[in-house]
């Protein structure tokens, strides 16, 4: 069957047309709605935004600080000068020297390093000669410590020339290395007893420990940086006695402020190896309690503490500090 397509069929095509224009045209409209109403949902939201900024600036400017309780006693700083800011920066800043090159450029690192050289040239601690063949010299190097005092304050400038320990072989430059040091319970409760007993407790300080004992072995260390024997730069020191990082110093130091006590009369506590108790008759008693190179002691008997005080240094390089005011941060 033929069908033949007349104006009716074109009419019809031109309304289809005219439908889908119309619903094209629907979508825009509704979409330029959509539109307008995000727009306007979008300054609502900023003007909202921009009044929580408001008020928030606004309760920060009212907020009242309260300083911690914590830190109340301490100083902030306000206040203070340009010059005063920087001289705390410097002083909370600094650090002791790394190397000699840094130190030697300081008049008081010289000086430590000076009176540290006098030192060991007095304890007749080394001697200057060729290595040996097959022998093996061991290094040193200088270490720097600032000393503070109870208050903070630097109290000395501390250079310390060190042998570099790690170099030496177990069984060929030592054998034996364990040295007690008093603990802090120890310590303490000298500190009671003293208190208790309305006793004063001072303090010395050996001026270079380790230089006190006399080695057995065959040691060889190089000359120090800044000290080199003009002539005779190739030689080495031949130790006599122990220097500071030698992996027997420690126990050599303790032996030796061991015979001393021992030779002076005191006993030896039997639970505490470091704590040294002397009586004599009326019941008088002497306590000395050793740390490394630092001792504190307190007695019932003036007399006895100033004999105590006097041999000790007749026999060693010592400091006397006094009454205890800090030791080991007590």
């Amino acid at each position: 069957m033929d069908f033949e397509w007349g104006e009716e069929g074109e009419t019809d095509g031109d309304e289809a047309n005219s439908c889908e224009d119309a619903e094209i045209n629907g979508h825009n409209i509704a979409d330029s709605g959509v539109e307008s109403n995000w727009d306007d949902i979008k300054g609502s939201r900023d003007t909202l935004s921009n009044i929580i900024h408001e008020e928030d600036v606004n309760l920060h400017t009212r907020r009242e600080t309260i300083t911690p309780s914590w830190i109340r006693d301490h100083v902030s700083g306000e206040g203070l000068s340009e010059e005063e800011t920087e001289l705390n920066i410097a002083i909370v800043t600094s650090v002791d020297p790394l190397s000699y090159e840094e130190a030697v450029k300081s008049y008081n690192w010289r000086e430590a390093m000076d009176a540290k050289i006098q030192s060991i040239q007095r304890n007749e601690t080394w001697s200057l000669t060729e290595l040996p063949a097959g022998a093996k010299k061991i290094g040193v190097k200088w270490i720097y410590k600032t000393k503070l005092n109870e208050f903070g304050e630097v109290d000395k400038f501390k250079a310390r020339l060190v042998a570099k320990g790690y170099a030496q072989q177990h069984g060929v430059d030592y054998i034996e290395v364990f040295a007690p040091v008093a603990r802090m319970d120890t310590i303490r409760m000298l500190i009671a007893l003293a208190a208790q007993r309305s006793w004063l407790i001072y303090q010395l300080d050996v001026k270079s420990a380790f230089l006190h004992r006399e080695l057995s072995e065959d040691l060889f260390v190089e000359q120090p940086k800044g000290y080199e024997q003009k002539g005779n730069e190739h030689k080495v020191y031949k130790l006599h006695k122990a220097l500071y990082g030698l992996k027997q110093a420690p126990r050599a130091w303790f032996s030796r402020i061991e015979t001393y006590f021992t030779h002076e009369g005191f006993q030896k506590c039997i639970s505490e190896q470091t704590l040294f108790v002397k009586q004599i008759s009326g019941g008088k008693i002497l306590i000395v309690s050793v740390y490394v190179d630092d001792l504190i002691f307190t007695r019932d008997d003036e007399q006895m503490m100033l004999e105590f005080k006097k041999s000790m240094m007749k026999v060693f390089d010592m400091t006397g500090l006094g009454k205890m005011r800090f030791f080991l941060g007590i």
